[in-house]
């Protein structure tokens, strides 16, 4: 399986180089894919002049510099169990700093790195050092553009399930829906054919010891009248085992939607009876997700514009346990572990004046009625500095449904504090 999978990679980038045509349109494009998280209200609100023409962004990005920037952060919590668990504290505190590093040369070549400093229970001396991202960016005559070195990867459109993202193995929760920001060691091959398509190839090197093992991954983008979809394959080399992936992104009735799909071999899903992995079978497992995001403009009647975003998504997990399989999986968790989920965000901007936000958040688990709800309040006191309270509580016939070593807290109350540089 591998073998074939190699030459298939080989031949979709031969095809791809030998069919593509750039134009200026598009390396435009490509370079507004890095641009920040969508999902971030500062993208739309702080960073983009009126004035400025995309071709003015494109020119700007392609001269040569260097940026240093960063944050430092400070998140104090306290957690309250019915039944405490040995060895946890009632509060926990940490500090945290990112580091960034990003050096554009000419012709397109960048390179950039990401450093993250912890410290957990600032009376301790527990702390680490990570690197998160460190790669360097060239291209080919403008036709196929790399990526070397340690880096995070987009793959999939939901935003908070990603079922067909097995490159990236985050850990969103809904207190924290960045997920893990560290990335894979590999390599990234993509190859734009005019505005309406794009290829993808990724190689991924992290934690290999052989070239046998390594995961291979592709992927076709095309835009069809206004609808994004993709196509995509992730061959996992250490289980030999394929996972298929099918995505799409379109807008309607004012709303953008959102789904993707994950199919891959039961026999390759990992899936537990009484301690043993025991599979799910000869049979076709799906996992799936669909969405749509809504922003409701100029609500109310002062002059703050004030704006609600609205996003909802469903996730079925065709690998995941239902309530009477549950009991014989020795580590379930009933917000990762079950059938069927409901997320839910709702956020407020401008919420008391133009520097406050307000989110509420829910997860609901169907599969055994298991809910965690969260909100959040900050406040942006500057162009750099930001604080913020938030609680988070777990409720439900199956919140305490959890097997294995663990105990869940009634409720989690905390403070934080941001200052970016």
């Amino acid at each position: 399986m591998k073998k074939y999978v190699t030459y298939f990679l080989l031949c979709f980038c031969i095809f791809s180089v030998e069919n593509t045509e750039i134009e200026e349109d598009f390396f435009i494009d490509n370079i507004m894919a890095e641009a920040p998280n969508l999902n971030s209200e500062s993208f739309f609100s702080e960073d983009i002049d009126d004035n400025l023409s995309i071709s003015d962004v494109a020119a700007d990005l392609l001269k040569k510099s260097t940026t240093f920037t960063g944050d430092f952060s400070f998140d104090s919590k306290y957690s309250n169990y019915t039944n405490k668990p040995a060895d946890t504290g009632d509060f926990t505190s940490s500090i945290e700093s990112n580091i960034y590093l990003d050096v554009r040369l000419n012709d397109g070549m960048k390179a950039f790195t990401s450093v993250e400093l912890k410290k957990y229970n600032v009376d301790t001396t527990e702390d680490f050092l990570k690197l998160n991202e460190m790669f360097f960016d060239f291209n080919l005559e403008n036709k196929v553009y790399v990526r070397l070195g340690k880096q995070n990867l987009a793959w999939g459109r939901g935003y908070f399930f990603n079922p067909s993202d097995l490159i990236n193995i985050g850990d969103k929760t809904i207190d924290d829906l960045t997920g893990s920001r560290t990335g894979n060691y590999g390599i990234k091959i993509h190859v734009p054919q005019g505005i309406t398509k794009n290829y993808y190839a990724y190689i991924k090197a992290e934690d290999k010891e052989n070239v046998e093992d390594l995961d291979l991954a592709l992927k076709y983008e095309f835009l069809l009248k206004k609808t994004e979809y993709s196509i995509g394959a992730i061959s996992l080399g250490e289980d030999n085992s394929v996972v298929f992936s099918l995505d799409f992104a379109s807008s309607l009735g004012g709303a953008q939607t959102f789904g993707e799909v994950a199919i891959q071999d039961g026999e390759k899903v990992e899936f537990y009876q009484d301690g043993i992995n025991i599979g799910l079978g000869n049979k076709i497992v799906l996992q799936g997700s669909v969405g749509y995001s809504k922003t409701f403009d100029k609500v109310g009647k002062d002059e703050e514009n004030k704006s609600i975003m609205l996003i909802q998504e469903f996730y079925y997990n065709g690998a995941g346990y239902s309530k009477q399989e549950k009991e014989s999986y020795l580590k379930y968790n009933p917000y990762t572990d079950g059938k069927f989920y409901l997320a839910n965000f709702l956020t407020f901007n401008k919420f008391i004046n133009k520097d406050t936000t307000l989110g509420l958040n829910l997860l609901s688990g169907f599969s055994d009625s298991a809910h965690q709800i969260n909100g959040s309040y900050s406040y942006k006191l500057n162009d750099d500095l930001t604080f913020g309270f938030d609680l988070t509580s777990y409720f439900g016939t199956g919140s305490n449904s959890y097997t294995g070593d663990y105990s869940l807290p009634n409720f989690i109350i905390g403070a934080n504090a941001k200052m970016v540089f």
